[in-house]
């Protein structure tokens, strides 16, 4: 338990919380976990917390910040960049709704945690002017050989960029990141006066969470806090306005989901020979399991 440490909120730093879930640690060794702590990771032993002052739900104690980004910086994952194909037909279905309400032509936009680049190359196929950073560096020579896409790679809140942007987004991204208000300074300072921060995250007030409880996948050990719309405006303050909100329904292979689906659901495992003897497990799957997207526009400086 030496590399776990109990943080006050990160929200409104108060120090008082309901448990929601207690937390299983004393099964793992530090090695085990620093194996295991990956950003594409299932892994869940944290305790899940909601502080009684702001109703932020968040993990705590947490991790070690050093082995989130060792973690991220070493992550190898190949089944990640086989629903590659998938990933682009989402990026490309969700950049058309958010073009319906913004005009990002000649606007220079960021993917932070761009993983190998697929949202990157879709806005680039859609001659927009996008730049990516991402901490793993396997999955920034992956953009490299495979796309010819140049991410930058490291960590967001320490890179030293040299340009500022229109456009942020954080694809399933700022549940991951170890401390909040210096993401959110590094944002203030990379954003254009009227730029736009655009965050892809699950949704703690989600049906799919009330009804799946802690079998929401998208409870993990590398997911340090659960959103909604409240600790969303909580974080961001009086900086960022909420102009728009739309459910993120993603493409994935269906064998793929069903065998992460199995991990919760044993019949998963049974359904998936159904669709191998039927021969349509590479088909795409189109499904929204809580994630929401939120665009946040900056405020001026009075």
């Amino acid at each position: 338990m030496n590399f776990y440490k109990t943080i006050p909120c990160p929200l409104c730093n108060s120090k008082e919380y309901f448990i929601l879930k207690s937390g299983d640690y004393n099964k793992y060794s530090a090695d085990e976990i620093k194996k295991k702590f990956s950003s594409s990771s299932d892994f869940f032993i944290d305790q899940v917390v909601k502080c009684k002052n702001c109703k932020f739900v968040y993990l705590n104690p947490r991790i070690d910040t050093s082995i989130i980004l060792e973690g991220y910086s070493t992550v190898i994952d190949e089944k990640f960049i086989s629903q590659d194909a998938f990933r682009i037909k989402t990026f490309i279905e969700s950049l058309s709704k958010i073009k319906k309400k913004i005009n990002l032509n000649n606007k220079k936009i960021l993917d932070v945690g761009a993983a190998n680049g697929t949202f990157v190359k879709v806005c680039l196929s859609d001659n927009l002017i996008a730049d990516g950073i991402e901490p793993s560096k396997w999955l920034v020579y992956q953009a490299k050989i495979n796309d010819n896409i140049d991410l930058k790679c490291g960590s967001f809140e320490k890179f030293d960029f040299a340009n500022k942007y229109d456009f942020i987004f954080f694809w399933d991204v700022l549940e991951h990141v170890f401390d909040l208000e210096i993401t959110k300074n590094k944002i203030l300072n990379l954003l254009n006066k009227d730029g736009y921060l655009i965050i892809n995250c699950p949704d703690h007030d989600s049906i799919a969470h009330k009804v799946l409880k802690f079998r929401w996948p998208f409870f993990l050990s590398v997911h340090l806090y659960y959103f909604n719309e409240n600790s969303l405006k909580n974080f961001l303050k009086d900086e960022f306005t909420l102009i728009e909100k739309f459910p993120h329904f993603q493409y994935l292979e269906l064998e793929y989901v069903f065998e992460r689906a199995s991990k919760y659901f044993s019949f998963f495992k049974y359904l998936k020979k159904v669709l191998n003897f039927l021969k349509i497990n590479k088909l795409p799957f189109r499904y929204n399991m809580g994630q929401t997207t939120f665009i946040f526009k900056k405020n001026e400086k009075k």
